[in-house]
């Protein structure tokens, strides 16, 4: 069973969708809120850091799905709470982390954060999806390679 189609599926097209949809937001987000200016950043720099930290996420996601190739193994691929985890635990823990630290803006500032809320769940979300879509096809194919043998 080639895993790496697997792979690719949970990675290359929430990729796409990441930074398609980060561009259509940071031009919404200009037209919206004009031009940005603070002590560090201007419109410019701003988007180069938005592109920077989804460059960042992106990299990250396309190492913690690495594990799913544990599934070469054959107690691995066999055990059902193994396999599971193989493709889950490690993307799980890192959106974990996003979601916490998110919270923990919210609850300090006491006010929910509109603008980081939709960056994050456009960082995160696609690639969730695919990670399940493509475990959901891995299973499949499992389930019929075991009937045809």
């Amino acid at each position: 069973m080639d895993l790496s189609k697997y792979y690719k599926q949970a990675i290359i097209t929430p990729s796409v969708i990441v930074f398609t949809l980060m561009i259509i937001y940071s031009i919404i987000d200009r037209i919206n809120n004009g031009e940005y200016k603070s002590e560090w950043l201007d419109n410019n720099s701003l988007y180069i850091v938005l592109f920077i930290m989804i460059l960042a996420n992106t990299l990250i996601f396309t190492i913690l799905f690495l594990p799913l190739f544990l599934n070469k193994i054959k107690n691995i691929n066999e055990s059902r709470i193994l396999n599971f985890l193989s493709w889950f635990l490690a993307p799980s823990i890192w959106v974990a982390y996003i979601l916490t630290k998110h919270i923990r803006l919210i609850l300090y500032t006491k006010q929910f954060q509109w603008e980081e809320t939709i960056f994050i769940s456009i960082m995160i979300i696609p690639f969730m999806i695919a990670i399940i879509v493509s475990f959901i096809k891995f299973k499949k194919e499992q389930k019929r390679n075991i009937l045809l043998n």
